[in-house]
C-alpha cells in the first residue's frame, strides 16, 4: 500500500525485463517495483499520472498508455515520447506482436501497430464483436485473442474474427484477461472466476473446452477482472496470479492438472415432478 511507496490504485502489472515488475496507476502514474532480498520495496516513477498499461518489449523499451488516450514509449534512460494512434484511441493492453510492433487493445478495436509506425484497426467490419477490447495476446500458432467487455473471447486468424461466447463453451463474456503457461495452457480472467482452456484456440477452431474455476474452487471472489488493463500474470515459478476484489488468486497450473475434473455422480432423475427409474451412473465432466 502507500506505506511501502505503492498507490492504492495499482493497476496492471507486467514483468520487467531486469527483474521486478512494472505497475500502471491512475492517480500516480507508471512504477518499477522491485524488492532485493531482506530489503524493503524500491518504487521508481517513470510517467505521471493517468497511466492505464506499462509494457517492456524485448529491447528494453517502455511503452506507457494513458487514460487521456494515446501511447508513449520511452527507450532506457529517456524521457516517454508519444506514439500517433488514430484520434480518441485508449488502450487497455498491450501485447508484443510476431514479425515486430505490438497489440493493442483498445476502446476502438483490436488495433496492429508496426515498427515503421504503420496501425491497422480491427473492428467490427472484421468481425469483432465487441469494440471494447480489454486484452490482447497473440499465441505461437499466429492467433490473436482478444477479450472484450461483454463480446467475449475474439480470436483474429486470416484477418477475420472467430467468436467465442455462451454458445461456443465459454459461459462469461467479459474477458479482462488472456494468460497463458508454461505447459501451453490459456487462463482468462473473467467477472465469474477463471476460465482453463487447455491450449489456445487454433485456427478456425469453433468451440473451446473451458473449465471454470470459481467461488467453489476456493476463490474469495468471482471478480477477476480490472476495469481497464489485465489483471493476470504468470510468475517466473510457474505460477499463474490474478487480482480480484478480494486480494490476489493464485494458481498453481501443475497441481490443478493433476487433480484433473470432478465425476459427476446422478443418483436421481425427475421428470414432470415424477421419480424415474434408472441406475446410478457416473460420467466424467471434460476440462
Amino acid at each position: 500500500g502507500p506505506e511501502s511507496g505503492l498507490p492504492y490504485d495499482l493497476r496492471g502489472l507486467s514483468p520487467a525485463r531486469a527483474g521486478g515488475v512494472w505497475g500502471a496507476s491512475r492517480d500516480a502514474g507508471a512504477f518499477h517495483i522491485s524488492q532485493a532480498p531482506g530489503r524493503a520495496l524500491a518504487v521508481e516513477r517513470f510517467v505521471d499520472a493517468g497511466t492505464l498499461v506499462v509494457h517492456e518489449d524485448e529491447s528494453g523499451t517502455a511503452w506507457f498508455a494513458w487514460a487521456k488516450g494515446n501511447l508513449g514509449r520511452a527507450a532506457p534512460g529517456s524521457t516517454p515520447a508519444p506514439v500517433k494512434l488514430p484520434e480518441d484511441a485508449v488502450v487497455s493492453a498491450i501485447a508484443p506482436a510476431r514479425g515486430g510492433g505490438l497489440w493493442l487493445a483498445s476502446n476502438l478495436g483490436v488495433l496492429r501497430l508496426w515498427p515503421h509506425g504503420k496501425v491497422d484497426v480491427y473492428d467490427k467490419a472484421a468481425g469483432l464483436k465487441n469494440m471494447q477490447a480489454l486484452s490482447i495476446r497473440e499465441f505461437a500458432n499466429g492467433v490473436v485473442c482478444t477479450g472484450t467487455q461483454a463480446g467475449g473471447l475474439d480470436c483474429l486468424s486470416n484477418q477475420r474474427f472467430v467468436h467465442y461466447g455462451f454458445n461456443e463453451g465459454l459461459t462469461n463474456e467479459v474477458v479482462g484477461s488472456i494468460v497463458p503457461d508454461a505447459q501451453g495452457v490459456v487462463w482468462l480472467g473473467t467477472t465469474s472466476g477463471i476460465f482453463r482452456l487447455h491450449q489456445a484456440p487454433a485456427p478456425g477452431q469453433t468451440q473451446l473446452q473451458a473449465r471454470l474455476i470459481g467461488l467453489g474452487s476456493g476463490l474469495r471472489s468471482a471478480e477477476c477482472i480490472h476495469a481497464m488493463g489485465p489483471s493476470g500474470l504468470t510468475l517466473a515459478n510457474g505460477a499463474v496470479v490474478f487480482a480480484t476484489t478480494a486480494g490476489v488468486a493464485w494458481l498453481d497450473p501443475r497441481k490443478l492438472a493433476a487433480q484433473g475434473a470432478p465425476t459427476v455422480v446422478i443418483d436421481r432423475i425427475i421428470l414432470n415432478g415424477q421419480s424415474q427409474d434408472a441406475e446410478t451412473r457416473q460420467w466424467p465432466v471434460g476440462g
